[in-house]
């Protein structure tokens, strides 16, 4: 069976104000409806004309989510941050009398009930907040949890090992095979030209060494003959002597 749990909120609320409209005649909206504001923390009254009734949905829906409740707990839901200018926002409760009459109301109309532990919700409010539920559900073709595990696609056998077959390895691309680089020859620095100052001191050493090989072949030859050994000094004596 659905419930108002499985469905969104807004269509769901939307469709029990139409029924509250229409149907519940003890929920009406009082003349200063107009002019009043929700609560502190607001700063307009609300745009909807009819937000009265729109209010009464959602508490109908809060009170079957959250029975037994009461009207601080509720306060403390509808509430809001205050914009206090320069100062920080502080957060401040709904106001409780549009609250505490919309209950009364629903009361009247035998959909809410009061007990000791809080207000709580009628078989009458209950089965109207499930039956607009399913309504919700068919109009919007949801599919449950449980029907949608049974419409996955189901997982294929796995075959056995014999009827496996070995799927082809992709072929890798084969590398190329580098070739090692040959050293580098080092390129022998070219010696420094030499500069003119320093080819003079062999041109004038070339020079002096022709000069003395032309003395040598003007000078006359002495003959060759056996060298005189020198004697001593006592030998020359005897000769004399002698």
């Amino acid at each position: 069976m659905v419930t108002a749990r499985e469905v969104p909120p807004n269509p769901l609320i939307s469709e029990l104000t139409d029924h509250i409209r229409r149907r519940i005649k003890t929920v009406k909206a009082p003349d200063w409806s107009v002019f009043v504001k929700t609560g502190s923390s607001r700063e307009r009254t609300p745009d909807d004309p009819d937000w009265w009734y729109t209010r009464a949905a959602s508490l109908l829906r809060k009170v079957y989510l959250k029975q037994p409740t009461g009207v601080e707990e509720l306060r403390s839901f509808y509430g809001g941050r205050a914009d206090r200018g320069v100062a920080p926002e502080h957060r401040r409760k709904g106001g409780g009398s549009n609250l505490r009459i919309i209950l009364q109301q629903l009361e009247a109309g035998g959909l809410v009930q009061k007990t000791a532990r809080g207000r709580t919700l009628t078989p009458k409010g209950a089965s109207l907040v499930d039956r607009t539920a399913a309504k919700v559900w068919e109009e919007l073709n949801i599919i449950p949890w449980h029907k949608q595990i049974k419409t996955l696609p189901s997982k294929k056998p796995k075959a056995k090992k014999t009827e496996r077959k070995k799927k082809a390895k992709p072929e890798e691309p084969k590398e190329e095979k580098k070739k090692p680089k040959k050293p580098k020859e080092k390129k022998k620095a070219k010696k420094p030209e030499k500069s003119e100052a320093s080819k003079k001191p062999k041109e004038e050493e070339k020079a002096r060494t022709e000069k003395r090989e032309k003395k040598k072949e003007k000078a006359p030859k002495k003959p060759k003959g056996k060298k005189q050994k020198k004697g001593s000094q006592k030998e020359k004596q005897k000769k004399a002597s002698e």
